[in-house]
């Protein structure tokens, strides 16, 4: 399988040379050159997540060097469970958070580091510069610690990410080096985009990205999407509709994908918190790049989202995806509502960006779905905590990481400061 950019079908690249880059050096985002299509039955006797990633990711690998790789990245990746769990009969949850550092991100950063590392010839080395609004940063930095052929530099927005998240981003030391930006999450990805787009930079320092930019973060999505529209069926003998928290785009992009590809997916809702963008785009049918506004659902505080020009590339006749998929809004006081609802309800310790998701719950038009729950409650304690008047229970894999020391670097919202920066830090 082929790979281009999003801005140019001329040039091919191989999946290897995607993944290597990161960002196509037109400033686009690489895509493949066809979708596979499946027959979900084939699937339906795969038990094992590495197996089921394995026979679903083939396609995408088939001609490239990697290709021998994959059943192992796939053991290395899918090794912790993402179980879809049923609070009705007939609406479920699908659990993305029992990764190391609880978050969906763990699953695309884990297979991206796993992809990358065989990608390196002996002595040489990458560096991975990374935007996060709160989970990637911590997800990357995981993923990628103490590997010696990596060095990571993750930029984050000072003061606008959970206490937790910021020390789970900026605990890891060693090859790890975390930035607070003073600014938004939007200027983080900006200065990665405008740094990446320097030839002399992007190439002296090996650069490569590990935002959902990056197709070795999004292929690997595809796959709990596509397991739970197989195990969700087996369950209900219906195909469920997904209602997934949408920040920066890759994760919902995912399930669209997976419907593209045959699986048995009804309707996919596009949960925003109050930036609102894809309820925008739905509204006006032309998609408006807008400034963030910070909300309690952090890591969904995005105006740009980067996954908006895969999308549009995949859709140009919107109503095409409307047809399938809608957006819904919800502000903090309905974030807040929800939590305590759905605990006092259900039982379940929900964090902000998988309220927004039950929130939404009520604009599917029928009772079969799944609600996408990104991360876990204990990231967010500073804000879930009061609300139920309780304590979250934290995973042990959180603790081991709250109990080490954090440090971070602090830099203003400037591309220029950035790149001198990056020569000063970054040695091998």
């Amino acid at each position: 399988m082929k790979y281009y950019s999003t801005r140019n079908q001329h040039n091919s690249y191989s999946l290897s040379e995607a993944v290597a880059k990161g960002l196509a050096s037109d400033g686009g985002l690489f895509v493949s050159d066809h979708l596979p299509h499946f027959d979900q039955n084939d699937f339906s006797q795969i038990d094992l997540l590495s197996n089921f990633a394995y026979k679903i990711l083939k396609p995408f690998f088939h001609g490239d060097p990697l290709e021998e790789k994959l059943q192992s990245i796939c053991d290395k990746t899918f090794s912790f469970s993402i179980p879809l769990k049923f609070f009705t009969d007939n609406k479920g949850i699908l659990e993305l958070y029992h990764g190391p550092t609880a978050a969906f991100k763990d699953v695309g950063a884990r297979f991206l580091a796993n992809t990358m590392e065989n990608l390196l010839d002996p002595g040489d080395f990458k560096t991975i510069l990374v935007a996060t609004s709160g989970d990637t940063g911590s997800a990357v930095a995981s993923a990628f610690h103490q590997n010696k052929n990596f060095k990571v530099v993750i930029l984050f927005p000072l003061g606008k990410v959970s206490k937790r998240q910021e020390h789970l981003l900026s605990c890891y030391g060693d090859n790890v080096t975390s930035i607070a930006v003073e600014g938004s999450f939007d200027d983080c990805q900006r200065m990665v985009k405008e740094t990446f787009l320097n030839n002399k930079i992007s190439q002296s320092l090996r650069l490569s990205s590990a935002n959902s930019i990056n197709i070795g973060r999004l292929l690997p999505q595809c796959v709990y999407y596509a397991k739970a529209s197989v195990d969700y069926l087996k369950q209900t003998g219906r195909s469920p509709s997904f209602i997934v928290p949408t920040g920066n785009l890759g994760n919902a992009l995912a399930a669209v994908l997976v419907k593209e590809m045959g699986f048995g997916i009804n309707k996919i809702v596009f949960s925003n918190n109050k930036n609102a963008v894809m309820e925008n785009f739905f509204n006006k049918k032309r998609y408006e790049a807008r400034k963030s506004v910070a909300t309690i659902a952090n890591a969904m505080d995005v105006g740009a989202p980067s996954n908006m020009e895969r999308l549009l590339y995949y859709f140009p006749n919107f109503k095409d995806l409307f047809n399938f998929s809608l957006a819904h809004t919800a502000d903090d006081e309905m974030i807040r509502r929800t939590i305590i609802d759905v605990y006092t309800q259900y039982k379940l310790e929900i964090c902000p960006h998988t309220a927004t998701a039950f929130q939404s719950l009520e604009q599917v038009d029928n009772d079969n779905c799944i609600v996408v729950a990104t991360a876990h409650a204990a990231k967010f304690s500073d804000v879930v905590e009061p609300l139920l008047k309780k304590k979250v229970h934290i995973p042990e894999s959180l603790q081991e990481l709250l109990a080490k020391k954090s440090s971070f670097l602090k830099l203003q919202a400037n591309t220029s400061q950035l790149e001198k920066y990056l020569f000063d830090i970054l040695s091998f």
